[in-house]
């Protein structure tokens, strides 16, 4: 058994973007100013924004770890090196770029870190999509061959 299949299988994927969708969410949910109010107030300033931030690119990783459960390990493997790829390269950047507001674009309240944290996601998403639709259509034309 190699270090791959040991460590990086379906399960292992499945439940860390899940508990990264977790954190996301609870990290999300404790920073708004909402709950400033409410008896926590010491939360809101204690968590730093930027873990919210890098756990957003679990997201769709998690949606997608869903929808490759059923590929082959061949395939799996090509979608998972992939995504490792993305959630370093994601991370390093969102690492790298500033958080003052207002330097890549004229977008208000919104620095340059939000931009790429909300960017990175959805390029990834869009890729990744690509990416596994064309592994399910040559499934199905694989099986299509085996039955004829």
């Amino acid at each position: 058994m190699n270090l791959f299949d040991r460590y990086l299988n379906k399960k292992i994927i499945l439940f860390v973007s899940f508990l990264g969708t977790l954190v996301f969410v609870v990290m999300y949910f404790l920073r708004t100013d909402a709950n400033c109010g409410i008896g926590i107030r010491g939360v809101c300033s204690n968590y730093p924004e930027l873990i919210t931030l890098l756990t957003l690119q679990f997201v769709p990783v998690f949606v997608f770890s869903l929808l490759t459960c059923k590929l082959n390990q061949r395939k799996f493997r090509v979608w998972v090196w992939f995504t490792l790829i993305v959630l370093i390269t994601g991370s390093v950047i969102l690492l790298s770029v500033s958080s003052k507001i207002g330097n890549l674009g004229e977008i208000p309240y919104a620095s340059d870190r939000h931009i790429f944290a909300f960017y990175i996601p959805i390029i990834y998403s869009v890729l990744s999509a690509l990416m596994i639709g064309s592994m399910w259509t040559s499934v199905y034309f694989e099986n299509r061959k085996l039955k004829k």
